[in-house]
């Protein structure tokens, strides 16, 4: 599912169920089914089709095998399988360096990930200031996180943390606004509604941008008939319609570098959206 269209589904109100289909195929749960379940906490619809045949399932607790475990990149995969296997046979929870994290001390965010450089294994945790503060200006900060986290953590388990890779996009749109409103205020609603969907405190660590998330932003503003994006792209590329700017989470680059997560930000120059005749 798009995660766009999920997030639409949760601002019009709690996700109940989710219900999805397998075509030519028996309703029967796979493991990424199960995995996707656990994840969401809610119930699951499985619909054979064309059988029409249903399967209801609950979240009851399931992981999926080490051994034995089919590959769905993003739900069953290589990082997957390495974070299931620290989580379950050395108890490291990728999870734990995160909350532990965020609930320190002048920390905002925080993201963990297992990487593999050059024949080890490593934690790599990328963080920020509260309000989207970068942390290496402040190195104090960095050694109180890393001293406290070493009092619990396994000290044979090697730990980066960095700060985080801010990214910006600009966004270029046109409104029809309804007869019945002040065009200048729908405007000015417009950029209010974009700046705090795509602001520090709504973006996660490696979350792409979606086209359709921008439109979707824009069009629940009041007074919006329809919107017409013209323009999408990342700060220092070319400025073009873009369905997709990406971000990325930590990994391991070309020359076999460390790299920390990509946030992707509104830029916080003037967004004046148009107003269409």
């Amino acid at each position: 599912m798009d995660p766009a269209d999920y997030a639409l589904a949760e601002d019009s109100g709690p996700i109940l169920a989710v219900v999805h289909s397998h075509p030519d195929a028996a309703p029967l749960p796979s493991q990424a089914d199960l995995v996707a379940c656990e994840r969401t906490g809610i119930p699951w619809f499985i619909l054979g089709w064309p059988t029409e045949i249903w399967h209801f399932m609950t979240p009851k607790g399931y992981r999926a095998p080490l051994i034995g475990r089919e590959f769905v990149h993003g739900v069953l995969d290589c990082y997957t399988l390495i974070r299931d296997w620290y989580q379950e046979v050395r108890s490291v929870s990728l999870l734990d360096f995160e909350d532990f994290a965020r609930s320190f001390s002048g920390i905002g965010k925080a993201q963990a990930r297992m990487l593999w450089q050059r024949g080890r294994r490593l934690v790599h945790l990328t963080v920020a200031g509260v309000g989207g503060r970068p942390i290496d200006a402040d190195p104090d900060l960095i050694k109180k996180l890393r001293a406290a986290l070493d009092l619990f953590r396994d000290p044979f388990q090697e730990l980066v943390i960095e700060s985080f890779d801010r990214r910006l996009f600009r966004v270029k749109l046109r409104v029809k606004v309804d007869r019945d409103h002040l065009r200048e205020a729908v405007l000015q609603r417009v950029e209010t509604a974009l700046r705090d969907a795509f602001s520090f405190d709504a973006r996660d660590f490696g979350q792409s941008l979606f086209l359709s998330e921008v439109m979707a932003v824009a069009q629940r503003a009041e007074g919006v008939v329809y919107v017409d994006v013209d323009h999408l792209y990342q700060d220092g590329k070319e400025e073009k319609l873009n369905d997709q700017l990406t971000a990325q989470p930590a990994r391991i680059g070309d020359a076999g570098e460390v790299l920390p997560a990509q946030i992707l930000l509104l830029s916080p120059l003037a967004v004046v959206p148009e107003a269409i005749p």
